[in-house]
């Protein structure tokens, strides 16, 4: 603005000029009234913020406080401690059920916590929609007792009556623990009736609650109409004309195929060492002497399995594309497979060839009676096997029940008898499984114990039916996950190891004195700084039991890891966990493992080795299903606690474990 042009009409010195986006705006200068109003203002907003605060801290220490009676549902009354749909748990039903499962009495009677009073709910919430689930799926399918019973193979001795008995409360007289301690005294020596006492109650139990079951059992059948059919299991003797028919049918099934016999050396070390070994086994091999007395010869540490027989397209493809073009008495070059290090000798080679009649009748008769047998039970399907008041399980059913067994379970049930053996055996799986579908039960310890077994059984086939059926693992799905977590499975490394192995005996002293010579021999193994250590070939001379005992022992250094066989690394796994800590080259303080006392020098380590997805296989399909299982079952629960619409009241279960500790004080009073 020009110094030289005319000043603004009506703007003094002490307005204020704010720039806009369209020109100047002019804000008049502030009255200092109007400054003490705005603080005013100023002054409330600040009240009313601090205010609305404080309110909100009041309300948030009220919601933290006091967010289960607020926003946990209110119980009926103080007496309903958790309500689902048809039904609801009251205090009085929480303690029946609790005295019912702990037992005891006076002092021995276990005390009631908050929670054990929620599991205790949710068990009895439990077993309502066990109950309903019976009832609803036998209304579902009543026409087919086959679908009740599927799946029977994991129980057909109906073992779920059993577990969980040998914990219950049934009576056993001392004049009965007394009688059998004196029937089987030979048997039990030296030992008095207070130190056989638990046992033998044990064992009088459980031969109390087979009877229990028996009689069960038996009043189930005297009560339900049964008809049975089991001659309709014999199936018609087979015909020496039918065998033969069958093998012409059939000629192309009757062939041999090629076969070898073959010496194969498994080495299981690792790296160069597999290499060494397996270069020496050759050598000493070519040179006339036969393989498995060459790898006998290099010592003991490989598996030798002498004249195994292969057949063609039975064989894991690594061994198929090795053995088939050897000759007899040709050596392979060594080759690895699932982390070992293998070499194969074909002593023997049987080309393919048809089998004559003489020699393929076994298999014949075999497979033209199963054929027959198929034939009888599907050309008779619709026969009743047995019925339950009306209700049949069919030939066919049963048939199809059959066919879903292990192999050695129905080899167990084989033929005729055996096969009315398992009918009955179904049959009282469904009269177990009727009478849980009924529910209810009376105040006698027979009937609740009764009760309990039916909701067991209920349970498994709630279990089978909605969750383990449901669970498949696929190949696509296997290959992924181990794609994903190919670092998971390796072979960890392996240690070349000497040890020392003491015995522990039993006796306390025998103990001391064996931790006394684990000490000697470790302190002149380890003397500490400035002071030689002995030899530790020496040293296990003297002190390991296997040198004693003069039992083949050599004190040569030997290799020990994870074993490759993810399923089976059970036995020795705290041992290799506890030798993969010791530094190589160092000697590990004395460590007990089961009756041993144990010193081990670490001589060499390999590294870690990577294997295929075939040896990983098993172990992920088990964590798969596993986990799949765990999943599914989670959400299953939920949907029927969701469905059946289930509340418990912890405020009630609260007052119901403050009630009796006030009780309690007041007894003690």
């Amino acid at each position: 603005m020009s110094s030289d042009g005319p000043d603004p009409v009506g703007i003094s010195s002490d307005s204020v000029i704010a720039s806009m986006e369209e020109g100047i705006a002019i804000v008049p200068p502030i009255s200092d009234e109007d400054a003490i109003l705005r603080k005013k203002r100023k002054y409330a907003r600040r009240v009313r913020t601090i205010a609305i605060l404080g309110s909100l801290s009041v309300l948030i220490v009220v919601v933290v406080q006091f967010r289960e009676s607020i926003f946990r549902p209110r119980p009926p009354s103080p007496e309903i401690a958790a309500t689902f749909t048809g039904g609801q748990i009251t205090v009085a039903d929480i303690r029946a059920h609790f005295d019912l499962l702990a037992g005891g009495s006076g002092a021995d009677k276990p005390q009631l916590t908050f929670k054990t009073a929620k599991a205790v709910a949710q068990e009895m919430i439990t077993d309502e929609i066990l109950r309903k689930w019976g009832k609803s799926r036998k209304a579902d399918k009543d026409e087919n007792i086959g679908h009740l019973m599927s799946h029977v193979n994991e129980e057909v001795n109906l073992s779920a009556w059993h577990s969980g008995m040998h914990d219950g409360s049934m009576g056993i007289n001392e004049s009965d623990i007394d009688a059998y301690y004196r029937a089987n005294r030979q048997a039990y020596g030296e030992k008095t009736l207070g130190e056989v006492r638990g046992e033998i109650e044990k064992i009088l139990k459980a031969q109390g609650e087979d009877r229990f079951v028996e009689n069960f059992l038996a009043g189930l059948k005297n009560t339900a109409d049964i008809r049975r059919n089991y001659d309709a299991l014999n199936v018609p003797d087979l015909e020496q004309s039918e065998i033969l028919d069958y093998y012409e049918r059939n000629r192309d099934r009757f062939t041999l195929p090629a076969r070898f016999t073959a010496d194969v050396i498994r080495i299981d070390l690792p790296g160069s060492d597999a290499d060494i070994a397996a270069s020496r086994i050759i050598e000493k091999a070519r040179s006339g002497i036969k393989l498995v007395e060459a790898a006998r010869k290099e010592g003991n540490s490989f598996f030798i399995s002498e004249g195994e027989i292969f057949e063609k397209g039975t064989m894991e493809q690594a061994f198929e594309k090795r053995i088939i073009p050897l000759e007899v008495g040709q050596i392979s070059e060594p080759f690895r497979h699932a982390g070992s290090t293998f070499i194969v000798s074909v002593s023997n080679r049987d080309g393919e060839r048809k089998l004559g009649f003489d020699e393929a009748e076994p298999m014949a008769r075999r497979a033209a009676a199963l054929e027959k047998q198929n034939t009888w039970f599907t050309s008779n399907r619709d026969l009743a096997l047995f019925s339950v008041g009306g209700k049949r399980l069919s030939l066919g059913e049963f048939w199809t029940e059959y066919g879903e067994l292990p192999h050695d379970l129905a080899a167990k049930y084989a033929g005729s008898s055996g096969m009315a053996k398992l009918a009955e055996a179904l049959l009282d799986r469904y009269l177990v499984a009727e009478e849980a579908s009924r529910g209810g039960a009376t105040a006698s310890e027979g009937s609740v114990r009764a009760e309990e077994a039916r909701l067991k059984l209920l349970a498994e086939m709630m279990e089978k039916e909605e969750i383990d059926d449901k669970v498949s693992v696929s190949e696509e799905e296997i290959a992924g996950y181990f794609k994903a977590n190919k670092r998971k499975y390796v072979i960890p490394p392996q240690s070349k190891i000497r040890r020392i192995a003491i015995k522990l005996e039993e006796s306390e002293e025998g103990r001391r004195a064996a931790w006394r010579r684990a000490e000697e021999a470790y302190t002149r193994l380890a003397p500490g700084l400035f002071r030689k250590p002995a030899d530790f070939a020496e040293i296990a001379g003297q002190y390991d039991m296997a040198a004693l005992e003069g039992s083949g022992w050599t004190g040569d250094a030997i290799w020990i890891g994870e074993g490759r066989d993810f399923l089976s690394e059970v036995r020795d796994h705290e041992f290799h966990e506890i030798v993969k800590k010791i530094p190589l080259g160092g000697i590990g303080k004395p460590f007990l493992l089961k009756d041993r006392i144990y010193i081990v020098q670490v001589v060499e380590r390999s590294k870690p080795e990577s294997i295929d997805i075939e040896e990983a296989k098993g172990a992920i399909r088990e964590e798969l299903t596993a986990r799949k299982h765990e999943e599914l079952g989670k959400a299953f629960s939920k949907r029927m606690l969701r469905e059946n619409k289930a509340i418990i009241y912890d405020q009630v279960l609260r007052t119901l474990i403050t009630d009796d500790q006030e009780k309690q004080k007041k007894t003690a009073e």
